[in-house]
């Protein structure tokens, strides 16, 4: 199947990246700063984020910032909007496997309490590894509201 490619400068080293858009989610609240996330693939396998005229291409280390709205949607239907964009472009469902899920969600929990509920809900479909029982446990020591320390621990506990 042919793909659409783009080319798209990478905002975070300024080269051109080739990509393939998978991906339109909505954001359910109007006033975020991005609307629509589109995520995409590049060439190299990693996943894209378009941000304007540019792409973040997010490979290992690239902080996951600009994915946090990805966390006000259901973890499942997140991953099904990816892997039904994946199909429809003839591409393997095991790209889903380099999206940085984890990344995003301990970024959410290390932040303010809005992306940290989130963030938390997601937890709960997840298997805990090493990196987000630690960001688990600052969450739970640094949580802003009560309910972010509670979760956390109950979180924490359930491993």
């Amino acid at each position: 199947m042919e793909h659409f490619w783009k080319e798209s400068p990478e905002r975070i080293s300024g080269s051109i990246t080739q990509w393939v858009p998978i991906a339109s989610i909505q954001s359910p609240t109007a006033s975020d700063i991005t609307p629509v996330l589109q995520l995409g693939l590049a060439a190299n396998g990693f996943w894209v984020l378009q941000t304007g005229d540019d792409v973040v291409e997010y490979r290992p280390g690239v902080d996951c910032l600009y994915l946090l709205p990805l966390l006000e949607h259901p973890e499942a239907s997140v991953k099904k909007a990816l892997k039904e964009g994946l199909r429809e472009r003839g591409l393997d469902d095991s790209f889903l496997l380099n999206f940085p899920f984890e990344a995003v969600v301990e970024k959410g929990l290390l932040c303010l309490n809005h992306w940290a509920l989130f963030a938390l809900t997601w937890c709960e479909g997840l298997v805990l590894s090493q990196k987000l029982l630690v960001a688990l446990a600052e969450a739970e020591k640094r949580g802003v509201t009560q309910e972010v320390r509670h979760k956390s621990r109950r979180l924490i506990g359930r491993r």
